[in-house]
């Protein structure tokens, strides 16, 4: 029986990973700290060692190089978002495997640990099943309570934010608990809260390197997301959010480079999108095609964003389409125009990559449900 070594802090998915890969055959350790991850290492000699490296008051890629030079030639895999720093550390060692962020995290480990153990791998695309009918309702009831007690602390994470955006703490244990929540809601084919909490995640690890970015468009947006997040975890409302990345994005700029910025955004959060470089061009394929989602720049030439969302909202094709104002003045103003030309949102320029991501499968996810 091959032994594997999870290290994981958030008990739900060191179990849930620990019930997978037990019932496939694999005995496991778990740990949820470094000393006790060494431990395991040096007494029980662990034939795979899989990490999720958010973890509390250690650096991961300290903990990946102690049990290298523990255990020479241990396979170490990395699942879950993996730090920069992180993954370089793996990388120079050449014992460690990051596996991509999956909307299937179980099924994916247990694939590369049968592969790479010898053992008869999972059929590609396959689904591992749980022990019994009754352990995949509990799960999913577990996960579903668990995110409504992680949307109350990312909400406390960000009114901390709000009120002083230099505290550092906060913006890690936002980080740390969209992370989690991430994950939890990726292990029970939560496909739609797996989405939007993974851009969560994204926009505020970047911040965390970056904390000159946040401002308040950047604030709002977190906030609007985590808010809605309460809302998408009712029942109807799971039904009905469905896979984003069909969704197609239609975004208005004359300016190329941010049609570039733009289109890179949609890029990250895994989005598909068209782009119109004028009012003229923008208005035919909005008279023909049906959109779900519209990025309007303001400031266009020959006739503003706001005369642009009117005319398009005389359109059927778009009548209902969320609309969001691209601006560099997000005044008092220019928001009361923007929604009494038919505009639903807004976003500062120049954006954050990530926020502008974040904000379109926000948009996409409330048209499904019917919130627009």
């Amino acid at each position: 029986m091959k032994r594997v070594l999870l290290i994981a802090d958030d008990r739900l998915i060191a179990n849930f990973h620990r019930e997978k890969l037990e019932h496939r055959g694999f005995q496991v350790e778990t740990a949820r700290q470094a000393d006790a991850a060494l431990k395991i290492v040096l007494e029980k000699k662990p034939d795979m060692v899989l990490l999720d490296p958010v973890l509390p008051n250690t650096d991961a890629a300290q903990l990946l190089s102690q049990i290298n030079a523990s255990a020479p030639g241990t396979p170490l895999f990395i699942f879950g978002n993996c730090p920069r720093d992180v993954a370089r550390q793996a990388e120079k060692m050449g014992a460690a495997k990051i596996l991509p962020k999956s909307d299937t995290p179980s099924t994916q480990i247990i694939s590369e640990a049968e592969t790479l153990l010898g053992e008869q791998p999972l059929p590609p695309g396959s689904a591992e099943p749980f022990s019994n009918a009754e352990s995949a309702a509990s799960w999913l009831k577990t996960s579903l309570e668990t995110a409504t007690e992680s949307i109350g602390l990312m909400r406390r994470d960000l009114h901390a934010l709000v009120r002083n955006p230099h505290d550092v703490t906060s913006l890690q244990n936002l980080f740390r608990n969209a992370h989690f929540l991430s994950e939890r809601t990726a292990l029970v084919g939560l496909r739609a809260v797996y989405k939007l909490t993974t851009a969560i995640e994204s926009l505020v690890y970047g911040l965390h390197k970056m904390p000159e970015e946040i401002n308040p468009s950047v604030l709002r947006t977190l906030s609007q997301s985590v808010d809605f997040l309460a809302v998408l975890l009712a029942e109807e409302n799971l039904v009905r959010a469905k896979d984003p990345s069909s969704a197609v994005i239609f975004a208005v700029d004359d300016d190329a480079q941010g049609r570039e910025m733009i289109a890179a955004a949609m890029k990250l959060a895994e989005l598909n999108v068209k782009t119109a470089d004028s009012p003229k061009s923008a208005l035919a394929a909005l008279e023909a095609e049906t959109f779900n989602l519209i990025f309007l720049d303001i400031g266009l030439p020959e006739m503003s964003g706001f005369d642009v969302c009117t005319r398009l909202r005389g359109f059927a094709p778009n009548r209902q389409t969320p609309v969001v104002f691209l601006t560099g003045l997000a005044t008092f103003q220019n928001r009361v125009q923007g929604s009494l030309s038919g505009g639903n949102d807004f976003i500062a320029k120049p954006f954050n990559l990530h926020e502008l991501g974040l904000k379109a499968l926000l948009w996409v996810f409330k048209a499904q449900i019917g919130m627009t």
